[in-house]
């Protein structure tokens, strides 16, 4: 069962271009390689981390990680669609603690992808704590999260007669997400820099040979 779902989430995010960061088909089977034998490690991967949302996050942080972050090309295409995500992905990035993170993990597949696994798990920590609860955007944030977007393509594609214009509650969701995303990084830096810093170190001291296992237990 766990294994089905988890499969169904990697097709699902590779079934279209939904990234935020530019990818191939290689960089996505490297993903799926470490993405989903770690949901025959433990039950608690697929709690924390089995939607096709949170799927795609972690697929792109993964490559800023891996090729680092001179190295990779934003999909300008897909911001205004999934701009919750690529505002998450803007801040990780411009963190100096993940900047750190980035030159001990570039390069390594392995411990990229355990380096985003803590990241996301604190990053979403910081968006449901200190973002929607203090706004009340808990009802915003699940509507972003829960639309399909295969559908959905960029608004302005050359054949945009033929595209299901997105729907206006969803983008409001999303704006009202967004902006509080921004507002929060702009009077609680502190606060975000100090999570990241705070995932540095937790990420720095874990050993070498460190499984997802492991990473759950720094989770909990």
């Amino acid at each position: 069962m766990t294994t089905t779902l988890a499969h169904s989430v990697m097709t699902e995010i590779t079934q279209g271009d939904y990234g935020l960061v530019v990818s191939n088909e290689q960089d996505n089977d490297a993903f799926a390689q470490r993405f989903l034998p770690a949901f025959t490690t433990t039950g608690e991967f697929e709690t924390i981390f089995c939607s096709s949302y949170v799927a795609i996050t972690m697929r792109d942080i993964w490559l800023i990680f891996y090729y680092g972050r001179d190295n990779v090309i934003f999909n300008q295409k897909n911001t205004m669609i999934h701009s919750v995500r690529y505002a998450l992905l803007q801040a990780v990035a411009k963190d100096s603690a993940i900047e750190n993170l980035e030159s001990s993990c570039k390069g390594d597949a392995d411990q990229a992808f355990i380096y985003t696994t803590i990241t996301t798990h604190y990053l979403l920590h910081w968006l449901n704590e200190y973002v929607l609860q203090v706004n009340h955007l808990d009802e915003d944030y699940h509507l972003v999260k829960s639309i399909k977007m295969q559908k959905y393509h960029e608004v302005y594609e050359e054949l945009s007669t033929a595209i299901t214009p997105l729907p206006r509650h969803w983008v409001v969701a999303q704006a009202n997400v967004v902006k509080a995303i921004h507002q929060s990084l702009a009077q609680e830096e502190k606060l975000f820099s100090d999570v990241m810093q705070d995932v540095a170190m937790r990420c720095l001291g874990l050993q070498p040979t460190a499984s997802i296992a492991d990473v759950i237990k720094v989770l909990r």
